[in-house]
């Protein structure tokens, strides 16, 4: 038989036992039978809660990113690589703009302290009167005398004063400049050879240049090789001058 006694909540009680009154902290006191303990108290099953929303991924900002710059040290290293490599390229091929070098048709030399230059012949064939063009630079400050022979004519001497140039061949030369003839009585070789000029100077001895023969049909050289051709028809021959003279000679002895 099942009673309840007192007030308040209590735990089920056996008919026959001794009642006790609970302690308020609800301990059983000493010697109180096991199934005079309450009984465990059991925790409602609560639901479970109910999942988050899922919350939408926020798009992250588009940002530009740099590309990290050198540093100045590599720089300074490509430089000095690079300056490396052309120095090498320069030693290995040498300058030409440094050096003496013919840039147009004729040939050049230095003799002492006077360059000549882009020397060469003029002339219709081989045999036929040519002339020396090209040019006599004096880089001293002394003046020379310079030779020059070409091969089938006569030596020409030619002053040059300290500092100054003497053109050649030249119809239309600039007022600053000297001008002045070598003539040619034959050629010895036809257009597109070789001929050979020797040049000498009070300070430098002589040297012997080969130099090419051009006719007109370059237009630079055409003037020169009409004032050639109109110069040799005017002049007559030796062998001229003895034909014309010679009925003359011949009716003196007559006489």
């Amino acid at each position: 038989m099942l009673v309840s006694g007192g007030s308040g909540p209590s735990a089920p009680r056996v008919a026959g036992h001794d009642r006790r009154r609970e302690p308020p902290d609800g301990r059983l006191t000493c010697g109180s039978p096991a199934s005079d303990r309450p009984p465990a108290r059991v925790r409602a099953a609560h639901p479970p809660a109910p999942a988050a929303p899922a919350r939408e991924t926020e798009q992250e900002p588009f940002v530009t990113r740099l590309r990290p710059r050198p540093s100045r040290a590599a720089v300074a290293g490509l430089v000095a690589a690079a300056a490396l490599a052309l120095t090498g390229c320069s030693a290995t091929n040498p300058i030409t703009t440094l050096g003496e070098y013919d840039a147009s048709d004729g040939a050049g030399v230095s003799v002492g302290g006077v360059r000549a230059l882009n020397l060469l012949v003029v002339s219709a064939g081989e045999g036929e009167p040519g002339a020396l063009s090209g040019a006599l630079t004096n880089r001293s400050a002394d003046d020379e005398e310079v030779t020059l022979t070409v091969a089938g004519g006569e030596p020409v001497e030619i002053a040059v004063a300290g500092g100054s140039s003497v053109l050649l061949g030249v119809t239309d030369g600039p007022a600053r400049y000297a001008t002045t003839d070598v003539p040619v009585a034959a050629v010895d070789t036809a257009p597109g050879g070789l001929t050979s000029v020797t040049i000498t100077t009070s300070g430098g001895g002589t040297v012997e240049l080969r130099i090419p023969v051009l006719d007109g049909t370059l237009p630079e050289y055409a003037p020169l090789l009409e004032a050639v051709t109109e110069g040799a028809a005017a002049t007559p021959s030796p062998a001229a001058t003895r034909d014309a003279s010679a009925p003359e000679g011949e009716e003196t002895q007559e006489d």
